[in-house]
């Protein structure tokens, strides 16, 4: 077995790989981007060496930049320099007091997610780590979390790297799959488009108008302050808050088919609409400021999800490394967010994607960054990127999962998700499906932003659009609304000092009239009547009325049961009952029948009170229910 400080790949030799352009600009004095990929175990992490073993075999042999430094050459030129790695020197281990709840624990790994994510990694070592949070949180046994320098790779080279250290956990022999990453709808074209002149003249214009837009953007228009946007200088080191929710890919697919859109249309969409509810919340009127993301693209030309070793291959059109490009994308317009149509977010996102798809300025302002990066060097460069970044709200990313559960290192993976951290932004957003969930993760600073309130919109606002699409289909669903509990109490008036045989009637009479009466579907399908008059059997009456619609009686009858909320019974309640059924036990045992008979106990009191109390009634003692 190998130990931590043998060569786990390359040496201390000459051979040298260039960083590329990407690379330099993100390992800068002015930027230093990381991405955490977090895992949700359902099983501890293997210990010690085990662990080591492992990410020797199946991690580092990856890329040889995860046994690389970057250093300068004489001239200036960063270059990747192979290295002997220590892997323990890349594992860490957090250490908070034991027996706590999950609960608790969440907390601590939630403040130390923070802390990790604007930690500076060494440049003396290669630019990874691998954090092992041994704690049960309420959604993992143990928490693995990989810290990648993106000047190794973006996301999908990062992520490819660690989906080739997963396996399927149902059978480990059988290849991971993924869904396509070609949703394009081709029903989204308009009329006009379809026309010869306008097909080819359209890309111009949106080229000249996003590269023109992009370069005001990271010199001259910046974004106001607004409830996803401080403003701060040097928010980047601020610390930060991750939180994320998850939202059902079938019913993505749903939206997607009855708008003729694309999985990522909806996404955008839904993040759109989830952005201006969360600034309606925090500072009504705000959804009306500017605010703009930043979209990150794969600007390479695949069409699915490809394997570590198609992307290595020379020449290949995925080929490893920092390909991707980002395009301006402005939130729509609000003049009342009360009033909006969830489903115009959608189609508003479908076609600003489209209209940026079909441009070049992504390749232009690439173009320009190398430019920038010959005359000026990747310092000036990586400068240009920083004020890009820090002119806008947030910045977008997705990336595609695989769609059977994994395992890693043996460890069955629950969920997991990814952030991009250190950037000059308030607010960061990641997407990552897996079997058949997305989970939407958010970024956040820290006492600026309310994580609970912000994610809690992005579930609202995905709700909104479903519900707007299924209303349009004709198809019924429930639809969570804000409830008035007053509205569905209703308390009928009687003449006073009646017998309270009149009121039975009365009573009787009520329940006749309410039996036949029909609800307002445009209020929870419940109603609950308080009869307050004496009648021979009760002191009041209270009736639930509950249609059929929510539940059969066995469901219904249970909330009712369960609204009741018994009291639970005191140590003096459970003897005094335990004396009644033996003295009628006895009673039984003694004389058949004569626990029928009127029997009353003196309880003494303290201070030498007593109360009369008399034995319950048993009809049948021999199928009566102890517990009663």
């Amino acid at each position: 077995m190998m130990r931590g400080g043998a060569a786990a790949e390359g040496g201390d030799g000459d051979e040298r790989i260039p960083v590329s352009p990407n690379g330099q600009f993100f390992n800068s004095s002015v930027l230093s981007v990381y991405i955490l990929a977090v895992f949700d175990l359902e099983s501890p992490v293997p210990g010690g060496e085990q662990s080591e073993e492992i990410l020797r075999k199946e991690f580092l042999p990856v890329s040889t930049r995860f046994s690389s430094i970057m250093v300068k050459d004489a001239k200036g030129v960063k270059h990747w320099k192979p290295v002997k790695v220590n892997v323990k020197d890349h594992i860490r281990i957090p250490t908070f007091p034991p027996g706590l709840s999950p609960e608790e624990y969440e907390k601590h790994l939630q403040g130390y997610l923070s802390e990790i994510a604007i930690e500076e990694m060494s440049q003396n070592k290669p630019l990874w780590e691998v954090h092992v949070f041994k704690y049960c949180t309420p959604s993992a046994v143990n928490t693995l979390v990989f810290k990648l320098h993106h000047a190794i790779g973006d996301g999908f080279s990062l992520m490819t790297a660690l989906f080739s250290c997963l396996r399927r956990a149902d059978d480990p022999s059988l290849p991971l799959t993924f869904p396509s990453c070609n949703g394009s709808s081709k029903q989204h074209r308009s009329k006009i488009e379809n026309g010869s002149i306008w097909r080819h003249l359209s890309p111009l214009w949106f080229t000249f108008q996003d590269f023109g837009w992009s370069l005001l953007k990271s010199s001259l228009l910046v974004d106001p302050k607004s409830p996803i946007r401080s403003g701060e200088l040097g928010v980047e080191f601020k610390p930060v808050f991750i939180s994320s929710i998850s939202l059902s890919l079938e019913e993505i697919r749903e939206v997607r088919e009855e708008l003729k859109a694309t999985v990522n249309d909806v996404i955008t969409g839904t993040v759109f609409y989830g952005i201006q509810l969360y600034m309606h919340h925090m500072c009504p009127g705000s959804e009306n400021l500017r605010a703009t993301a930043l979209v990150l693209l794969n600007t390479r030309s695949v069409s699915k999800h490809l394997s570590l070793e198609d992307i290595r291959k020379d020449g290949a059109e995925a080929s490893w490394g920092n390909q991707f490009g980002f395009i301006h994308v402005p939130l729509p317009a609000c003049k009342c967010i009360k009033k909006a149509n969830p489903i115009d977010y959608v189609l508003e996102a479908q076609e600003l994607i489209r209209k940026k798809r079909s441009s070049l300025g992504v390749y232009l302002t690439g173009r320009f960054l190398e430019m920038l990066r010959r005359l000026r060097g990747p310092e000036a460069a990586a400068e240009h990127i920083h004020s890009t970044i820090g002119n806008t709200s947030m910045t977008i990313s997705n990336i595609i999962g695989p769609m059977e559960k994994i395992s890693m290192g043996g460890c069955p993976v629950k969920s997991f998700y990814f952030m991009v951290t250190h950037l000059p932004q308030s607010l960061t957003i990641s997407m990552l499906s897996y079997m058949g969930k997305l989970r939407l993760a958010v970024g956040g600073e820290q006492g600026f932003l309310d994580s609970e309130a912000m994610t809690g919109c992005f579930e609202e606002a995905f709700a909104k659009i479903l519900d707007a699409v299924k209303d349009a289909k004709g198809v019924k669903h429930w639809k969570p609304v804000k409830v008035n509990v007053k509205d569905h109490i209703r308390i009928p008036t009687f003449p006073p000092g009646l017998s309270p045989e009149e009121y039975e009637k009365h009573l009787q009479g009520y329940l006749s009239e309410i039996a036949i009466e029909e609800m307002s579907q445009n209020k929870p399908l419940w109603e609950v009547h308080f009869f307050k008059y004496c009648t021979p059997s009760a002191v009041n009456t209270l009736v639930f009325k509950l249609h059929h619609a929510i539940g059969d009686g066995f469901s219904l009858m249970s909330i009712v049961f369960l609204s009741a909320n018994r009291r639970r019974p005191t140590v003096n309640d459970v003897i005094k009952r335990t004396v009644f059924y033996g003295i009628q036990l006895y009673m039984h045992r003694m004389s058949s029948g004569s626990e029928n008979l009127r029997a009353t106990a003196l309880v003494l009191l303290n201070q030498f009170r007593f109360i009369h109390v008399p034995l319950p009634a048993c009809k049948c003692i021999k199928k009566a229910n102890p517990i009663d």
